[in-house]
Protein backbone atom coordinates (compact mmCIF):
# COMPACT_ATOMS: atom_id res chain seq x y z
CA UNK A 1 0.00 0.00 0.00
CA UNK A 2 1.20 3.62 -0.87
CA UNK A 3 0.14 5.99 2.02
CA UNK A 4 0.65 9.58 2.63
CA UNK A 5 1.06 10.42 6.43
CA UNK A 6 0.50 14.19 6.87
CA UNK A 7 0.82 16.10 9.78
CA UNK A 8 0.02 20.16 10.41
CA UNK A 9 1.04 22.32 13.14
CA UNK A 10 -1.66 25.14 13.89
CA UNK A 11 -2.74 28.57 15.62
CA UNK A 12 -6.08 27.07 16.41
CA UNK A 13 -7.63 23.78 17.07
CA UNK A 14 -10.42 25.12 14.90
CA UNK A 15 -9.98 26.14 11.23
CA UNK A 16 -11.95 29.04 11.35
CA UNK A 17 -10.13 30.82 13.77
CA UNK A 18 -6.41 30.16 13.08
CA UNK A 19 -3.76 28.84 10.70
CA UNK A 20 -1.47 26.44 9.45
CA UNK A 21 1.99 27.36 10.38
CA UNK A 22 3.99 23.97 9.65
CA UNK A 23 3.33 21.12 6.62
CA UNK A 24 5.10 17.83 6.46
CA UNK A 25 4.68 14.42 4.49
CA UNK A 26 5.96 11.61 4.39
CA UNK A 27 5.86 9.11 1.39
CA UNK A 28 5.73 5.56 2.70
CA UNK A 29 5.30 2.68 0.13
CA UNK A 30 4.92 -1.04 2.82
CA UNK A 31 6.16 -2.84 -0.40
CA UNK A 32 9.45 -1.08 0.49
CA UNK A 33 11.69 -1.02 3.43
CA UNK A 34 11.50 2.41 4.46
CA UNK A 35 9.99 5.04 3.55
CA UNK A 36 11.04 6.92 0.34
CA UNK A 37 10.55 11.25 0.84
CA UNK A 38 10.07 13.08 3.61
CA UNK A 39 9.04 16.94 3.52
CA UNK A 40 8.27 19.97 5.84
CA UNK A 41 7.75 23.16 4.92
CA UNK A 42 7.02 26.29 7.27
CA UNK A 43 3.69 28.30 6.22
CA UNK A 44 3.80 32.16 6.28
CA UNK A 45 0.82 33.73 7.09
CA UNK A 46 0.25 37.56 7.47
CA UNK A 47 -1.32 38.78 9.96
CA UNK A 48 -1.01 35.66 12.05
CA UNK A 49 -4.22 34.95 14.12
CA UNK A 50 -5.37 32.33 16.44
CA UNK A 51 -5.29 31.11 19.51
CA UNK A 52 -3.59 32.29 22.37
CA UNK A 53 -2.35 28.95 23.42
CA UNK A 54 -1.62 27.59 20.28
CA UNK A 55 0.27 30.73 19.20
CA UNK A 56 2.63 30.57 22.24
CA UNK A 57 3.40 26.99 21.67
CA UNK A 58 5.73 27.51 18.30
CA UNK A 59 7.13 30.87 19.66
CA UNK A 60 10.37 29.95 19.20
CA UNK A 61 9.49 28.86 15.73
CA UNK A 62 8.00 32.52 14.60
CA UNK A 63 11.52 33.78 13.22
CA UNK A 64 12.05 31.21 11.16
CA UNK A 65 8.64 30.92 9.92
CA UNK A 66 9.03 34.64 9.11
CA UNK A 67 12.06 34.31 7.03
CA UNK A 68 12.13 30.52 5.21
CA UNK A 69 7.88 30.37 5.67
CA UNK A 70 6.00 29.59 2.46
CA UNK A 71 2.74 30.59 1.39
CA UNK A 72 0.17 27.68 1.75
CA UNK A 73 -1.03 27.42 -1.81
CA UNK A 74 3.01 27.04 -2.78
CA UNK A 75 3.54 24.61 -0.41
CA UNK A 76 0.77 22.74 -1.61
CA UNK A 77 2.16 22.72 -4.95
CA UNK A 78 4.85 21.80 -4.16
CA UNK A 79 3.13 18.75 -2.56
CA UNK A 80 1.20 17.62 -5.48
CA UNK A 81 4.16 17.35 -7.82
CA UNK A 82 6.54 15.69 -5.63
CA UNK A 83 3.58 12.79 -4.65
CA UNK A 84 2.66 12.89 -8.46
CA UNK A 85 5.98 12.28 -9.76
CA UNK A 86 6.80 9.74 -7.57
CA UNK A 87 3.55 7.66 -8.17
CA UNK A 88 1.35 8.20 -4.56
CA UNK A 89 -1.43 10.25 -6.57
CA UNK A 90 -4.62 8.21 -8.53
CA UNK A 91 -7.06 9.93 -11.05
CA UNK A 92 -10.12 10.18 -9.47
CA UNK A 93 -12.70 7.91 -10.72
CA UNK A 94 -15.39 10.83 -11.00
CA UNK A 95 -13.65 12.19 -13.90
CA UNK A 96 -14.14 15.31 -11.72
CA UNK A 97 -10.27 16.11 -12.61
CA UNK A 98 -9.14 15.89 -8.84
CA UNK A 99 -6.50 13.00 -8.01
CA UNK A 100 -6.67 11.25 -4.65
CA UNK A 101 -4.61 9.45 -2.15
CA UNK A 102 -4.39 6.69 0.69
CA UNK A 103 -3.73 10.37 3.70
CA UNK A 104 -2.41 8.40 7.47
CA UNK A 105 -2.12 10.66 10.78
CA UNK A 106 -2.36 11.19 13.96
CA UNK A 107 -6.16 12.71 14.08
CA UNK A 108 -6.04 13.06 10.33
CA UNK A 109 -9.86 12.26 10.09
CA UNK A 110 -10.91 14.43 12.50
CA UNK A 111 -8.11 17.51 13.03
CA UNK A 112 -5.64 17.59 9.54
CA UNK A 113 -8.24 16.81 6.87
CA UNK A 114 -10.65 19.47 7.75
CA UNK A 115 -7.54 22.02 8.02
CA UNK A 116 -6.76 20.48 4.35
CA UNK A 117 -9.74 20.01 2.68
CA UNK A 118 -9.81 23.42 0.75
CA UNK A 119 -6.35 23.79 0.55
CA UNK A 120 -5.77 20.62 -1.03
CA UNK A 121 -8.91 20.88 -3.37
CA UNK A 122 -7.09 24.41 -5.14
CA UNK A 123 -4.69 22.44 -6.23
CA UNK A 124 -6.80 19.26 -7.62
CA UNK A 125 -6.80 16.88 -4.78
CA UNK A 126 -8.06 14.91 -2.21
CA UNK A 127 -7.74 12.21 0.19
CA UNK A 128 -9.48 9.32 -0.10
CA UNK A 129 -12.21 8.85 2.72
CA UNK A 130 -10.95 6.18 4.74
CA UNK A 131 -7.37 7.41 6.42
CA UNK A 132 -4.97 5.54 8.57
CA UNK A 133 -4.51 6.22 12.25
CA UNK A 134 -2.36 4.56 14.49
CA UNK A 135 -4.33 5.16 17.46
CA UNK A 136 -6.86 2.70 16.75
CA UNK A 137 -3.87 0.03 16.33
CA UNK A 138 -2.76 0.56 19.84
CA UNK A 139 -5.85 1.13 21.83
CA UNK A 140 -6.82 -1.43 24.48
CA UNK A 141 -9.91 -2.25 25.83
CA UNK A 142 -9.65 -0.92 28.95
CA UNK A 143 -8.70 2.75 27.67
CA UNK A 144 -11.02 4.89 28.74
CA UNK A 145 -10.34 7.32 25.62
CA UNK A 146 -8.09 6.57 22.86
CA UNK A 147 -4.14 6.66 23.87
CA UNK A 148 -2.31 10.18 23.30
CA UNK A 149 0.89 9.20 20.44
CA UNK A 150 3.33 8.88 23.28
CA UNK A 151 0.95 5.90 25.06
CA UNK A 152 1.26 4.45 21.20
CA UNK A 153 5.22 4.81 21.41
CA UNK A 154 5.52 3.34 24.52
CA UNK A 155 2.87 0.15 23.57
CA UNK A 156 5.05 -0.03 20.56
CA UNK A 157 8.48 -0.39 22.63
CA UNK A 158 9.15 3.04 20.62
CA UNK A 159 11.24 6.17 21.88
CA UNK A 160 8.91 9.19 21.35
CA UNK A 161 9.96 12.73 21.18
CA UNK A 162 7.58 15.55 21.75
CA UNK A 163 8.77 18.93 19.80
CA UNK A 164 5.44 19.86 19.14
CA UNK A 165 6.99 19.65 15.14
CA UNK A 166 4.95 17.99 11.85
CA UNK A 167 7.50 15.98 10.38
CA UNK A 168 8.74 14.38 13.54
CA UNK A 169 5.01 13.68 14.60
CA UNK A 170 4.38 12.05 10.79
CA UNK A 171 7.90 10.26 11.16
CA UNK A 172 6.77 8.50 13.89
CA UNK A 173 3.42 7.73 12.89
CA UNK A 174 5.09 6.21 9.69
CA UNK A 175 7.05 4.09 12.62
CA UNK A 176 3.53 3.15 14.76
CA UNK A 177 2.02 1.85 11.19
CA UNK A 178 4.94 -0.11 10.66
CA UNK A 179 5.36 -1.48 13.74
CA UNK A 180 1.47 -2.86 13.91
CA UNK A 181 2.08 -4.86 10.55
CA UNK A 182 5.26 -5.77 11.20
CA UNK A 183 6.84 -3.97 8.89
CA UNK A 184 10.97 -2.87 8.87
CA UNK A 185 11.65 0.71 9.44
CA UNK A 186 15.45 0.87 8.48
CA UNK A 187 15.99 4.91 9.16
CA UNK A 188 16.02 7.43 11.60
CA UNK A 189 16.95 10.56 9.91
CA UNK A 190 14.84 12.28 7.28
CA UNK A 191 17.63 13.84 5.95
CA UNK A 192 18.99 10.00 5.04
CA UNK A 193 15.75 9.51 2.60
Amino acid sequence: MKLIVIDIETTSLEPDRGQIVEFAFVLDDWSQPKPCYAYSRLIRNDPVYGDLHAVAMHGERWKAIAEVGQPLDAVMESFKAVAGNLGFLKPSRHDDGFHKFIAAGKNYGSFDGRWLERPLARVGLRAVHRSLDPVSLYAEPGDADPPPLEECCRRAGLSFDDRHHALADALMVCRLLRAAKGLPYLFNDPEAL
